[in-house]
């Protein structure tokens, strides 16, 4: 008898997520995928690989605090948080600078930073604001209030009298006025002391002395800008000098324009942001406003009409996790509520406050600050945080759940693991990408943007990979890149470059300078090394005499624990070694390369049921016709058990297009075999099938672009297997 034979043909892994795929949509069941993803084409390729910032590295025991670029007045810098110092560079793998200021950045809590007017502003949740202008790191203080009144006040002439003041400017913004002295004549001469209380005028600092004529009630106009010196220190005084009569043209003392007092931020900011051109900082209950005219300026809520400070959920035990700026709007979230603060907030007189609106969201607010991101383009875009109970997106609205079929990973979780979590918007990719986990299992999670989310989506499906076996703690996504800040201080970069070195993680561990041997040439080690992998040698010190850091060399396998290196892979196949001349200084860090575990599968192939089953024939795969190094395996599970039980191993190499392995012949766990030239070979029956997809071979990526399956459906008499 014969059969009906039907092609089950899927030109491409369209529609590939952890909730649905175009392979069998109707069957609900989802697949299953690590450190894959699909691209614009449709392809399903591996996640870039990385590779180490910087020229050199801490010791392997600092942790990481943050990581991030900016580019001020011109130039990039690349920087990170580091044992509570500084760390910055001009070039992506360059020479590091290190600053250490005084008090040290805080180690145990998240570095929050910001950009604004060519500075690079930051808190750490204990010290005050402070920011590095490139050259160094400097607080955001404004000087108080002088207390200090004026020494001497002589000469003059002429009837009228005057009654004068001062400001102090360190040149981040005028201090309130200071003193009055009152009852003098026209062009007499005041003197400031070079302490006024609280603080001692260095060199560079500005004294402003302004005078109102009492007899006209006049405002205070400014008739006096003194730069200070060190004589001037010494000396203590400034010179008004003769004046003429105060004229309307003149500038007026700035808060009797109605404008708010210039006061230092508050201490203890846990972050930043910037919201239609200022900084916005939150600690406990309160967010915070600078001035639109000057981020050192953070009026309190003691200023006109209270417009810069606020609280939301004062006193409910939850603290505020982060504010972001979306849609014009300041989004205020806490780990169970979350609040809108309408428009741009005050000018720098109070006027133009936020309103104020609480967003439905059920108890699933934000649970950690950074996982908080926007994504998309204006009008089309969304917040994307997670929760408690899984991620959450608003496109201002009410919000919805994005990926049902990962919250079991979320809900599992304690608070203080969840609350370490950090997400990036992946430009050049379309993912939203979030880490989620202790420092030990940190697992991330690659959400589609591209798709349509929420009402907008005709199926309110979305499309999420798994992405593991990067440890990163901080996240920044760099123009084209994403940056990674990891546990252990180091910094990696996401491999863009196109090159062979695309498709492998970096795998780093460190040696003391006791672990080099100067007279074997012999270095211990931890890790198995094969004879010929690429190695490069890095230190917080110097590297071992006789080698170059960051230049690439190749093992040569002494032990499993003891390895030599080589100039070539030619000379390490051979056993000629580089001739180590001292131990160098300082911690050395190997770093080499390693293939990214990688799997994706279809979902359930299903064309069975209680009676009718499914005969299959040797499946057949299409690949990418550039593809010149291809070793994938390819596995089979059936009948809604995931357990891949037979496979074949696809092996093209660059001299032969087709291999020059017998791949394709396929054996079914019956025992049987397919092959599509002669029908009358014995073929597996099975009520349900799913391939399972991976890539065996470092610095190779997914080349496979759809398959087909012969299949017939035959009654089934009696077992299907």
């Amino acid at each position: 008898m014969g059969f009906a034979w039907r092609q089950f043909g899927i030109p491409r892994f369209l529609g590939l997520d952890l909730k649905t795929n175009v392979v069998d949509v109707r069957d609900g069941r989802s697949l299953g995928c690590e450190n894959v993803y699909q691209n614009g084409s449709g392809k399903m390729t591996l996640r870039r690989g990385n590779e180490p910032m910087f020229a050199t590295d801490e010791a392997g025991t600092v942790p990481n605090n943050g990581v991030g670029s900016a580019t001020l007045a011109g130039q990039k810098y690349w920087f990170k948080f580091s044992g509570g110092d500084f760390h910055y560079s001009t070039t992506l793998t360059g020479a590091v600078t290190m600053i250490s200021p005084s008090p040290a950045i805080s180690t145990t809590e998240d570095i929050w930073f910001a950009v604004l007017d060519e500075k690079l502003f930051f808190v750490d949740g204990t010290n005050s604001l402070r920011f590095f202008d490139g050259t160094a790191i400097k607080d955001s203080a404004i000087y108080s209030r002088p207390t200090a009144p004026f020494t001497s006040v002589s000469g003059g002439i002429g009837p009228a009298t005057f009654t004068y003041l001062y400001t102090v400017d360190n040149g981040l913004g005028e201090s309130p006025g200071g003193p009055i002295d009152t009852a003098n004549a026209q062009q007499a001469t005041v003197r400031v002391p070079a302490n006024t209380g609280p603080q001692t005028l260095i060199a560079g600092d500005v004294v402003r002395i302004y005078s109102r004529a009492d007899t006209i009630a006049a405002a205070s106009k400014l008739v006096a800008t003194h730069t200070w010196t060190g004589a001037n220190v010494t000396a203590g005084f400034a010179d008004i000098g003769p004046t003429a009569i105060i004229s309307e043209d003149q500038p007026q003392l700035y808060t009797e324009l109605g404008v708010a007092v210039n006061k230092t931020a508050p201490v203890g900011l846990v972050g930043i942001t910037v919201h239609a051109g200022r900084l916005v900082g939150w600690k406990d209950y309160h967010v915070h406003n600078s001035k639109v005219t000057n981020p050192h300026s953070w009026p309190d809520d003691s200023a006109q009409k209270e417009a810069f400070v606020y609280g939301f959920g004062v006193g409910d035990g939850e603290n505020i996790t982060v504010c972001v700026s979306f849609r014009d709007s300041l989004f205020v979230l806490k780990p169970s509520d979350a609040a809108v603060f309408g428009g741009i907030g005050p000018d720098d007189t109070g006027n133009n406050a936020y309103s104020f609106r609480r967003m439905e969201v059920n108890g699933r607010g934000c649970i950690a600050g950074k996982s908080a991101v926007v994504i998309g383009e204006e009008d089309g875009n969304y917040l994307i945080w997670l929760s408690r109970y899984g991620f959450m997106a608003s496109d201002y609205g009410k919000p919805i759940f994005l990926g049902e079929e990962i919250e079991s990973q979320i809900q599992g979780q304690p608070d203080n693991v969840l609350s370490l979590s950090c997400g990036y918007h992946d430009k050049k990719l379309g993912l939203y990408i979030c880490y989620v986990g202790s420092t030990l299992s940190r697992v991330a999670w690659a959400l589609d943007v591209r798709k349509e989310v929420g009402e907008k989506s005709d199926s309110g499906r979305v499309g999420w990979f798994k992405f593991t076996n990067i440890t990163a703690m901080h996240l920044f996504y760099d123009t084209d890149r994403a940056l990674f800040g990891l546990p252990s201080g180091v910094c990696l970069s996401e491999r863009v470059t196109g090159t062979t070195t695309d498709f492998q993680d970096t795998c780093q561990e460190y040696v003391l300078t006791s672990a080099v041997n100067d007279t074997t040439d012999e270095i211990t080690v931890t890790e198995v090394y094969a004879t010929g992998t690429p190695i490069k040698v890095r230190s917080s010190g110097t590297v071992p005499g006789g080698l170059t850091a960051n230049t690439t060399y190749f093992v040569i396998n002494v032990s499993n624990t003891v390895i030599k290196l080589a100039t070539t892979a030619a000379l390490a196949t051979a056993g000629t070694p580089i001739d180590i001349t001292n131990v160098g200084t300082g911690t050395h860090s190997l770093v080499s390369g390693e293939l990214i575990p990688n799997f994706y599968t279809t979902n359930w192939i299903n064309h069975g049921s209680g009676l009718v089953t499914k005969k299959l024939m040797k499946p057949g795969f299409v690949f990418n016709t550039v593809a010149q190094s291809i070793n994938m395996n390819i596995e089979a599970a059936y009948d809604y058990v995931n357990t891949f039980q037979d496979s074949i191993i696809v092996d093209i190499s660059s001299s032969n297009p087709w291999g020059s392995n017998t791949w394709g012949y396929f054996t079914w766990g019956s025992g049987a075999s397919a092959d599509p030239r002669n029908i009358g070979q014995p073929r597996r029956k099975v009520k349900s099938i799913r391939y399972r997809f991976s890539v065996q071979v470092i610095n190779q990526d997914y080349e496979l672009l759809g398959m087909e399956q012969p299949y017939a459906n035959i009654r089934n008499r009696g077992g299907y297997s």
